[in-house]
């Protein structure tokens, strides 16, 4: 086996893994038309007529499981179908690595082991993939997923097909297949635990037309250990699709306590606990589909935003799953009106509080509008006293001028009447003496 022949086996094997009839079509085309060199008996099978034609009906026939308009019927056919090919995709890959890497003889099996390992990988994701799809029945998305995949996978084959006669485009799409299959690996194990748990689904849904289990699950210890070793009252195993942080894609046990829903599942280095307390759901919904249940929880965290959790359940659950939605939902109506009675009380509580403090701020309003009044009637007061005193005093100084004045009258008519009442009785009085009339006065 040289570094050649597994380089063309590499991309063959991984295109197989993503749609092993739309991969054997293109090569059986290649080889038909002359553009691949037939290296092997079996492709040169695969470019006859009646071959294409078979392998070109069953890859119709998978487009068509994407457009089935019946619900129920498609979700078991594409769970079934997915199933089976768990099982025919890896032989498919490891017969087609064999056929284009055009090896024989000793290294046959390794080729094979190689190929069906390659094959795996993008196999088992895209089934897993379109499982998840289903969750949500949107119409026409399955065939949309399809329609994608199989357009990029033209472009790789078309590169694939071209690469034959040139090595260095083989070595790129080697590197590119190794580098997606990188990508995949890491989906791997969510995807593996998909697929058993569908897989698991098909015995549920023939197991629920005889019976259904109507007895809560038993916790095992480990999970019990999570709920400090109360017993919930209602228990039922499932798998958490979305909306459970480090928990997407787990199994694990939906537990119903006084106040809250639990979910506990096993991570790769222990147990982990996921919890949401009754006050915190707005709503709860159960969906029934023909091979699996699922319940949508609405939610606000809490930093307050709006928040969605999905729990997938088999079909025997079912009876367990609708007892989980109606207790909770009780719970959720209970607390709802505990909290509506102290949402009224509340109410109540700061209507009287705003009544008393309003009356105590209309008081300190009245005296503070009091001590503003007084305050702002003080100076102006003050300046009334003040104009007051000034007034009295000028008209103090005005009266005690007006009796000067008077006094100062009184005492000059005063002076006048004597005077004249002198020169009366004085014959003399008003002649002035000089020498010349001395004499004659004397």
């Amino acid at each position: 086996m040289s570094f050649q022949t597994l380089m063309t086996a590499i991309p063959a094997a991984f295109s197989t893994g993503i749609s092993p009839y739309f991969t054997l079509l293109v090569l059986g085309m290649g080889i038909r038309l002359e553009w691949i060199r037939s290296p092997s008996p079996f492709l040169e099978f695969m470019g006859q007529g009646w071959a294409l034609g078979i392998v070109g009906g069953l890859y119709a026939l998978e487009i068509a499981l994407g457009i089935i308009p019946i619900p129920g019927a498609a979700q078991f056919i594409r769970i079934l179908w997915n199933v089976i090919h768990e099982i025919l995709v890896p032989l498919a890959g490891a017969l087609v690595g064999v056929a284009t890497s055009g090896i024989t003889g000793e290294g046959t099996l390794t080729m094979a082991a190689i190929s069906a390992g390659i094959t795996i990988v993008p196999q088992t994701v895209k089934a897993a993939g379109q499982q998840a799809m289903e969750m949500v029945p949107v119409p026409g998305k399955i065939l949309g997923f399809n329609l994608a995949k199989d357009a990029l996978l033209a472009v790789f084959l078309g590169l694939f097909v071209y690469a034959w006669e040139h090595p260095w485009l083989m070595t790129f799409l080697v590197i590119l297949s190794f580098v997606m299959m990188a990508a995949l690996l890491w989906q791997l194990g969510a995807a593996i635990r998909w697929l058993w748990f569908n897989f698991r689904a098909i015995g549920a849904r023939l197991t629920s037309l005889v019976s259904k289990r109507k007895m809560s699950d038993v916790l095992p210890s480990p999970h019990l250990a999570l709920h400090k070793h109360q017993t919930p009252e209602l228990v039922v195993a499932g798998m958490a699709q979305r909306g459970v942080p480090g928990g997407r894609g787990r199994g694990g046990y939906l537990s119903v306590q006084p106040e809250a829903l639990v979910f506990t599942f096993r991570k790769w280095f222990g147990y982990r606990r996921w919890q949401i307390g009754a006050k915190q759901v707005s709503a709860t919904y159960l969906h029934r589909q023909a091979m699996l249940d699922f319940m949508d929880i609405h939610y606000v965290d809490l930093k307050g935003r709006d928040r969605r959790a999905r729990f997938t359940f088999l079909k025997n659950k079912e009876t367990l799953v609708k007892q989980v939605g109606e207790r909770f939902s009780a719970r959720v109506s209970a607390s709802g009106a505990v909290e509506l009675g102290d949402h009224v009380a509340e109410g109540a509580r700061k209507t009287a509080e705003a009544t008393k403090a309003g009356a105590v701020q209309a008081l300190q309003s009245g005296k503070q509008l009091a001590a503003t009044t007084a305050a702002n009637l003080a100076p102006k007061l003050e300046a009334g006293k003040k104009q007051a005193t000034e007034k009295a005093a000028q008209l103090s100084q005005t009266a005690g001028e007006k009796w000067k004045g008077g006094q100062a009258a009184a005492k000059t008519a005063w002076k006048r009447l004597k005077d004249k009442s002198e020169e009366r009785s004085n014959p003399n009085a008003g002649i002035t003496i000089t020498p010349e009339n001395e004499e004659k006065i004397s």
